[in-house]
């Protein structure tokens, strides 16, 4: 079975659905998933009657791919916070047809699923400058979250939205639209 199986979050939808957010290395037991990297987060939606609807995976070789939060919005669409990364020169991640791929040590992700489990995007928050560790902390149903780290990149275009540590441990906000653009004011 490899790697302790642990979920890490539970989130319900408007239909009584829940969606259970977890980390799993190696196969996961009852299922026929086998983790791509050192630890890859597993999301699964059952219905009320705890009836498996859908599963999805991601991750990548030799890293670890870890959810820390989920939660769903009016119409359904599901939001996954967590972190990802290593310590290799490959650090992509996969999200079924997305990719991410970390700056530096550990990048929080935020990702974006229909209610069919379809990915419709994931982005990245890193900083390019050290091995850092920017991990998200918590997750509300508008996208916002907490991210640790000494500079962070809030804006995964081209475009770069910086905000600096004042010391070793700081957390910051980050504000996405439902699309997947920071939300600036």
């Amino acid at each position: 079975m490899g790697l302790n199986n642990p979920g890490q979050a539970v989130a319900t939808d408007g239909s009584d659905n829940f969606i259970v957010a977890g980390v799993f290395g190696g196969a996961l037991a009852g299922h026929n998933l086998t983790a791509t990297g050192t630890a890859d987060t597993h999301l699964a939606k059952y219905d009320k009657n705890g009836v498996l609807l859908w599963e999805r995976t991601a991750g990548g070789t030799g890293i670890s791919t870890t959810p820390i939060g989920v939660e769903t919005d009016a119409q359904g669409n599901i939001y996954v916070l967590g972190y990802f990364g290593g310590t290799g020169s490959n650090l992509t991640a996969a999200f079924g047809s997305k990719t991410v791929t970390a700056k530096s040590g550990n990048d929080a992700f935020l990702a974006k699923y229909d209610p069919t489990g379809a990915i419709l995007w994931v982005l990245s928050v890193g900083n390019t400058t050290g091995a850092t560790d920017e991990r998200a902390c918590d997750l509300t149903i508008d996208g916002a979250g907490k991210f640790y780290g000494k500079s962070v990149d809030f804006d995964p275009s081209d475009l770069a939205a910086y905000l600096s540590s004042a010391g070793q441990d700081d957390a910051f906000t980050g504000k996405y639209t439902s699309e997947g653009a920071l939300w600036t004011k």
